[in-house]
């Protein structure tokens, strides 16, 4: 039996906080009717972008050195 490796894969993680859940039948629906998660931790391979409801806005990446000009 083979084992997978599962240390060599990278992973992505986004937090969310104050996170509503909406119509969980169809999340189409648009209603007033929520409920409160907190915290929600999404981790995985391939999570690649949530977007709040006012939209998004690029920001200058705060890991790497900015060149001076």
């Amino acid at each position: 039996m083979m084992k997978r490796n599962l240390s060599s894969r990278k992973l992505k993680r986004l937090l969310g906080f104050n996170i509503f859940d909406y119509d969980p039948d169809d999340q189409y629906k648009l209603t007033e009717d929520t409920r409160q998660l907190g915290l929600v931790v999404c981790r995985g391979t391939s999570v690649v972008l949530i977007c709040p409801q006012d939209g998004m806005e690029a920001i200058p990446n705060p890991f790497i050195q900015q060149q001076e000009g």
